[in-house]
């Protein structure tokens, strides 16, 4: 006769948990080999677009407390391949594997020079790192609290050190992109490499140690992030909200494992929120964001050549971290841009990727948005077109703007984007003013011949753009449906950063950090120029000649 510990609800959860048999099939193997290696596999960019099932696969083993049953099997290289591409339990999760949106690695400029990041396949992961760091550390006025922004620094370089030891044990430089191979199965390195992968991915206790005290971090700064081996519970789990994309490290007797590096940065992102949420500077930290998403939103703008009008917008809206402005791009037109940023209201610290909340918000846009329309043909003169450009940022959370009370009139030109994918398309589009008006009438146009689908403005501005500016597609009958490419952002992202090359460097005068990108936009040429000067803020020419490791300065890029 055998006994069970669970309750009869408990056992019944547990057998209609789905990766209960997944669990059963990876438990004859030793947890920290595996987890090591499922973790090591994800640093391939041959395998970038299997992160679903590598989550999955790390939630399972994380769970798995290895006490009291002695030494296991390690799993050699066919058992890791059949337990990866051929275990019934992952066939649901390989279904929602979508292609990857992100360079695979990138450059990151913080305190102390570049590091390379895995942005992972959370949206925007290093826009949004960016505007953290602007709006903590590099805003006109310091942060009020000097106890929260102890913490931000020691967690954020804590990260980067800890992400870029990982690509540099693994050989990764900036800018990999990834190999794009749909629902296909996971690739097994060599035994050799695969070897380098898990100590990539695996520090002892002394290691992790120091390489934080070397930086002057105390051993706390990633504790948040950190959960023992075999405490993860898999009861609730779903594949955007499990308990290692909030702590993707785990401890094990006698070292750490980075179970998922892709997550690393929306995880420090989670715990400095909730780190905002415990000091009671939340709505500080929102403000400041609001502000730095804003400068980018100018600097979008300007890009493009669109400028700042000074045109007195009438009765500011009550609507909560809220920014708008008037840009002229032609003599008789001009563009309405709001901006509207999470105010991280109901944020989940156990569930860093739910909803934003913005119903409300929708309603107070439309009521404004009708009022600035009424407002610019009547008091605005010489302006025959209005373009309204809706711009949102969230901290990570997704949200969902429906509008029902726009303005009736035909054609009325809208556009609704994020900040970072407005940034992307002006950094693309560099020098055209009319790029977005252009757009805007496109789509509208395609809108009232074929229905559209496409998940977010960027996938159907990349079926635009790849298209030569046009959705003209051929000389065929018209079709009544398009549906825009889900891979479409993520080719513009990287064509981004293939032109770009964006990264830091430590000029002659040490203890500053350049932020610089490509002069002739390829890294073909190793000629650089400050990221700066890119921005309408009028800023000190500079050039910069990479050769190896020397930085050579000139006074004049052009």
């Amino acid at each position: 006769m055998t006994t069970n510990s669970k309750n009869p609800q408990e056992l019944y959860r547990s057998q209609q948990n789905p990766l209960s048999k997944l669990v059963n099939i990876l438990s004859v193997y030793d947890p920290v080999d595996l987890l090591a290696a499922v973790s090591g596999l994800q640093l391939m960019p041959e395998n970038a677009e299997r992160a679903i099932r590598f989550e999955v696969l790390a939630h399972a083993i994380a769970s798995i407390n290895s006490k009291g049953f002695g030494n296991k099997t390690r799993a050699n290289l066919k058992q890791l391949q059949k337990i990866c591409n051929d275990s019934s339990s992952l066939e649901s999760f390989i279904s929602m594997e979508d292609p990857f949106a992100n360079p695979f690695t990138e450059a990151f400029t913080f305190y102390g020079g570049s590091y390379i990041v895995f942005p992972g396949i959370a949206e925007e992961s290093t826009f949004i790192w960016r505007q953290l760091i602007n709006a903590i550390f590099f805003d006109p006025n310091p942060f009020p609290n000097y106890q929260f922004e102890t913490k931000a620094r020691q967690l954020f370089l804590a990260v980067l050190a800890l992400s870029d030891e990982i690509a540099c044990r693994a050989g990764l430089e900036r800018g990999i992109e990834p190999i794009s191979a749909p629902r296909e199965n996971v690739v097994i390195p060599s035994s050799q490499r695969l070897v380098q992968l898990k100590k990539a991915v695996s520090f002892s206790h002394s290691e992790l140690s120091n390489l934080l005290t070397t930086r002057n971090l105390p051993s706390s700064a990633l504790e948040e992030l950190i959960l023992p081996l075999g405490t993860v519970s898999l009861a609730n789990y779903q594949v955007d909200n499990g308990e290692l994309l909030v702590s993707p490290i785990m401890r094990t007797a006698d070292r750490f494992i980075v179970a998922i590096p892709g997550m690393l940065l929306s995880a420090a992102r989670n715990e400095l929120i909730r780190v905002a949420i415990e000091y009671g500077v939340k709505d500080e930290l929102v403000a400041r964001y609001t502000d730095a998403v804003w400068r980018t939103v100018f600097d979008s703008m300007g890009y493009i050549d669109n400028h700042l009008t000074s045109v007195q917008l009438p009765n500011i809206p009550d609507i909560p971290h809220f920014q708008e402005a008037i840009f002229g791009f032609d003599t008789d037109k001009v563009a309405y841009v709001t901006l509207v940023v999470d105010s991280l209201n109901e944020y989940d610290v156990r569930d860093p990727f739910g909803k934003w909340p913005t119903d409300d918000i929708a309603t107070q846009l439309e009521e404004r948005i009708q009022e600035i329309y009424e407002y610019a043909f009547t008091r605005l003169t010489g302006i025959n077109e209005v373009l309204f450009l809706l711009v949102t940022q969230s901290f990570g959370r997704w949200q969902i703007l429906g509008f029902n009370q726009l303005p009736k009139v035909q054609p009325f030109l809208s556009l609704s984007l994020t900040a970072s994918a407005l940034e992307t398309i002006t950094l693309l589009e560099f020098g055209q003013p009319l790029v977005l008006w252009k757009y805007a009438w496109a789509s509208w146009r395609l809108e009232q011949q074929a229905q559209v689908i496409s998940m977010g403005e960027l996938n159907k501005f990349h079926l635009y753009w790849k298209n030569k500016h046009s959705f003209y597609f051929s000389d065929d009958s018209r079709p009544n449906m398009i549906v825009a490419d889900v891979s479409g952002s993520g080719e513009l992202y990287r064509e981004l950063f293939r032109k770009l090359d964006r990264h830091a460097v430590l000029p002659y005068n040490q203890g500053y950090v350049t932020e610089i990108i490509s002069r002739f936009r390829t890294r073909q040429v190793p000629i650089y120029f400050p990221k700066s000067l890119l921005s309408r803020v009028p800023q000190p020419l500079a050039l910069l000649v990479e050769q190896g490791k020397r930085i050579l300065i000139s006074n004049n890029p052009y």
